[in-house]
C-alpha cells in the first residue's frame, strides 16, 4: 500500500464511517470493499473498479478472498444504503460508481422530512382557505337568502326583523307559498297578526293540508303544485302570472 493510499485512507474515512456500518449492520465484506473504493478517487468522481482487484488485495492481507456471492452482497449493500451511486454496470465484477462522503447522506434525508413537513403544511393551508372559501360562499348566499325572503315579506305587508331566521332563513319557495296562503285566507277572514300566521304557516307546513291544497288548486288550477314545490321549483313556475 503506497503512502498516499495510507493518507487517503485517513482523510476519506472517520469514525462516523465506522457508526454507519454498525447502524446499518454492514457486512465485513462490506466495509471493506467501501473503504477500498473510497482509496480509488476522490469523492463524486466517477470510477471504475474491478472486484477481482478488490479481492486479490483482500486475499493478500486476509489470507483468501471472498466467494462471488459475497462480493456480490458486499457491493448491492452500498448501493442500497446509497454510499456509492451505480452508474454502469459492464459484468457482475467490472463497474462505473460514484462514491459519496456521508455528509451526502444524512442532509438529504432530513431535507426531504423538511420537504415532506412543508408540503403538508402547504396541503393543511390550502384546505384551510378553500374551507374558508367555502363558508365565505355559503355565507353570502345564505344573506342574499335573508334579504330577498324579507323583501318578499315586505311587500306583502308582512314585517319580521332581519334576524328572525327561523322564517327568513327558509326555502324561497316556502316564503312564496306561505304569502299565497296569507293572501287567499286574507280575502275570507282578518289576520290580525301576520307575522304570527306566516310563523306558524311555515312551521305547519299549512300548504301540505288538504283543505288550504282545495285552495290553492282552486286559485291557481294546478294539480301537480305540491310535487313541483317538494323538487324546489321556483313558484312564478308554479302559480303562472300570479306573481
Amino acid at each position: 500500500m503506497t503512502e498516499n493510499s495510507r493518507k487517503n485512507i485517513k482523510n476519506n474515512w472517520t469514525e462516523k464511517h465506522d457508526e454507519f456500518c454498525l447502524k446499518n449492520k454492514f457486512y465485513p465484506s462490506s466495509k471493506l470493499l467501501w473503504q477500498w473504493l473510497l482509496r480509488q478517487s476522490n469523492q463524486y468522481r466517477e470510477i471504475e473498479p474491478d472486484l477481482v482487484e478488490f479481492n486479490q488485495w483482500v486475499k493478500k492481507y486476509r489470507g483468501k478472498g471472498y466467494c462471488r456471492v459475497m462480493l456480490k452482497k458486499a457491493l448491492e449493500q452500498l448501493i442500497q444504503s446509497k454510499v456509492i451511486d451505480l452508474v454502469r454496470r459492464y459484468t457482475w465484477r467490472i463497474l462505473k460508481v460514484i462514491t459519496k462522503p456521508l455528509a451526502a447522506l444524512k442532509p438529504k434525508r432530513k431535507a426531504q422530512k423538511q420537504i415532506d413537513k412543508e408540503s403538508e403544511v402547504l396541503s393543511g393551508t390550502f384546505e384551510e382557505e378553500r374551507t374558508r372559501e367555502e363558508q365565505k360562499r355559503k355565507f353570502g348566499a345564505r344573506k342574499k337568502r335573508i334579504e330577498f325572503n324579507n323583501s318578499l315579506l315586505s311587500k306583502a305587508g308582512i314585517f319580521f326583523e332581519d334576524n328572525v331566521l327561523e322564517v327568513l332563513d327558509r326555502p324561497e319557495p316556502e316564503i312564496k307559498i306561505s304569502i299565497a296562503l296569507f293572501e287567499i285566507c286574507g280575502s275570507s277572514q282578518k289576520i290580525s297578526r301576520p307575522e304570527g300566521w306566516i310563523r306558524t304557516c311555515l312551521r305547519d307546513r299549512y300548504w301540505e293540508h288538504p283543505s288550504n291544497i282545495r285552495l290553492l288548486i282552486e286559485k291557481f288550477g294546478n294539480t301537480t303544485i305540491w310535487d313541483e314545490l317538494l323538487a324546489n321549483k321556483d313558484v312564478y313556475e308554479l302559480f303562472g302570472d300570479y306573481w
